[in-house]
């Protein structure tokens, strides 16, 4: 009995990694190739732009609210660094860039965490204004970087001590926002405001102003995002990130943030954004038609609000 209930322990405990290695074993089957270093080192490369992303997401969830307009950001900011590049340099663009996911995450906080204004239609809005704007803003077209620049070209495909650069900088962020969620104040304060944000008021926290700070740490995020993956593709298009929110969003709840707010980590939702990624990796080197990603990820999404939902209900009662 003892050893049952220290297996269901480890069951809980470690269910990503366990999925993880679920996951590896039946990719590996249909093609060998999948777990060895060059592929997996690669998935690491790929999921780094969504790591990135989801370190802000993360924030915006706890604090009880939503976000679609991430893909779309990061697709401008991505527009904006390659465009800037080679007319004023890469470390004015790459500023520039972040600043301009940093303008639109408090534009979209004003209007949620002050306005009150629906964070599901409002987020929705700002994407197509976003989409909008970046279509306007590149006419349209494909642009690349012109003139060669090694540090770009580094962290965007170099390798430093056998790990690519880029994943680097998610891990460096991972593990700054990981401690701002749950070392500091402010961390405190939007789990309460997510898990119940009337309660939070009486306590003394101003809620909208949390909720318009996690936005604006999102909106720093996406353009972080934005940078890399113009440093990793040195080109743009203005559907460059179209659909990364969907799948951030699903590797964030999957990782165990609550889309009712007040629970979730920002390190946890590493393995999240790595299954998403081996899925991803996975399909192509089996074979399987892209559009068999998005069944994926409706599957997994319906799967997990319906299991948090009946986890809420049950201690409730």
């Amino acid at each position: 009995m003892a050893a049952r209930n220290a297996l269901k322990n480890i069951v809980k405990r470690q269910t990503l990694v366990l999925l993880i290695l679920v996951i590896g074993a039946i990719f590996t089957l249909f093609n060998p190739r999948f777990l060895r270093i060059e592929n997996l080192l690669n998935i690491l490369r790929q999921i780094s732009v969504n790591g990135i992303m989801a370190c802000g997401l993360t924030f915006v969830l706890i604090s009880g609210n939503f976000d679609l307009s991430g893909g779309a950001v990061v697709s401008l900011t991505c527009c904006t660094m390659v465009l800037m590049h080679d007319q004023f340099g890469p470390i004015p663009a790459m500023f520039f860039s972040m600043l301009i996911g940093i303008g639109i995450g408090s534009v979209t906080g004003f209007l949620v965490g002050y306005v009150k204004l629906n964070n599901f239609i409002t987020t929705l809005g700002i994407q197509s204004i976003v989409n909008a704007v970046s279509y306007i803003y590149t006419n349209s077209r494909y642009y690349a970087i012109r003139s060669g620049d090694t540090w770009i070209d580094y962290v965007g495909r170099g390798s430093f001590c056998g790990l690519p650069v880029q994943f680097y900088v998610y891990m460096a962020l991972l593990v700054i926002f990981q401690v701002i969620l749950s070392k500091t104040l402010f961390g405190y304060q939007v789990k309460a405001v997510g898990g119940n944000a009337q309660a939070s008021r009486y306590t003394g926290i101003r809620d909208g102003k949390i909720v318009a700070t996690s936005y604006a740490i999102a909106g720093l995020c996406y353009g972080i995002a934005g940078v890399v993956l113009a440093c990793r593709s040195l080109t743009s298009q203005v559907e460059s990130a179209s659909g990364f929110e969907f799948e951030v969003l699903t590797a964030c709840i999957l990782s165990g943030t609550s889309l009712l707010g007040g629970e979730g980590s920002v390190a946890k939702a590493f393995f999240g954004v790595f299954i998403m990624g081996m899925l991803k990796n996975g399909y192509v080197m089996v074979g399987i038609p892209a559009y068999y990603q998005y069944l994926t990820q409706c599957i997994i999404i319906l799967t997990v609000v319906w299991v948090d939902m009946r986890l809420r209900k049950r201690v409730e009662r």
